[in-house]
């Protein structure tokens, strides 16, 4: 091996980091299941429904980031592309808000986890999509979002799951944002 090449990272996710997404995304789903679980519900109420599910899957997603990349950092001292680094301050922004949240859904598991049961769970079905956003607009911005010509290999899974969950937390942050500025503009 000569002095520039690298260890090549591993292009496909290992079978244990699938089962702990796939655990991940399962809570998320028993975050808002007592909500998912209505049998007539109006249009606004499945707009919010989604909402919710959509929040609760890429944060319960997210949440598995940080451990994921902290692991997969001390065998390569490479720096993060832009999709590591979002996906880890997503998954920052879980882990110092889902503490209250879970609280409250193991204290009343009929009820579903929305923005509407306590302060963090406003900040963080608010807050987050729209940090999402916001963190997206400041990588175009820098050009951190670019292909280098560098790398010879392809990104690895956590780049390209970090870059399609950043664009969907920006999906969502969009959504919200529209939605806020619809409020204060119809008045």
């Amino acid at each position: 091996m000569s002095t520039d090449e690298r260890p090549r990272e591993r292009s496909a996710p290992s079978l244990g980091a699938l089962m702990v997404l796939i655990a991940a995304g399962a809570v998320g789903f028993w975050l808002v299941l007592p909500q998912l679980r209505q049998t007539s519900i109006s249009m606004d109420e499945l707009l919010n429904s989604a909402w919710y599910l959509s929040v609760a899957l890429l944060g319960s997603l997210s949440l598995v980031g940080p451990p994921l990349l902290l692991w997969d950092s001390r065998r390569s001292r490479r720096r993060w592309g832009p999709g590591k680094f979002h996906w880890f301050a997503q998954g920052t922004a879980s882990w110092l808000m889902w503490p209250p949240i879970l609280y409250n859904r193991f204290q009343t598991p009929s009820q579903s986890v929305g923005p509407r049961d306590g302060i963090m769970q406003l900040c963080y079905f608010y807050g987050t999509p729209m940090m999402g956003l916001y963190v997206l607009i400041a990588l175009l911005a820098g050009g951190r979002w670019r292909r280098t010509a560098r790398r010879r290999l392809g990104p690895s899974w956590r780049e390209r799951f970090g870059q399609v969950m950043a664009l969907l937390w920006a999906i969502v942050g969009f959504l919200i944002l529209c939605s806020l500025y619809y409020q204060d503009f119809r008045r």
